[in-house]
């Protein structure tokens, strides 16, 4: 994708706290109904875009912390 370096500290963190609060058997909530109510009724489900981008991005970090 060639956005962000995949061991840049902030992204890094990004990842650490995605883990901690979005995180659910690698798949990715797009946000914590319960930090964040939204409103509506029923159950915030998981979103595919941001499980894709998640498990791209950390394979790219975990690429990255292998010697070459």
């Amino acid at each position: 994708m060639g956005l962000i370096a995949p061991m840049d500290p902030m992204w890094l963190s990004t990842l650490r706290a995605m883990d901690a609060e979005l995180v659910s058997d690698s798949l990715v909530y797009r946000y914590n109904p319960s930090a964040s109510p939204d409103g509506l009724r029923g159950s915030e489900g998981t979103f595919t875009m941001c499980s894709f981008w998640y498990l791209t991005r950390s394979r790219d970090r975990d690429a990255s912390r292998r010697p070459s």
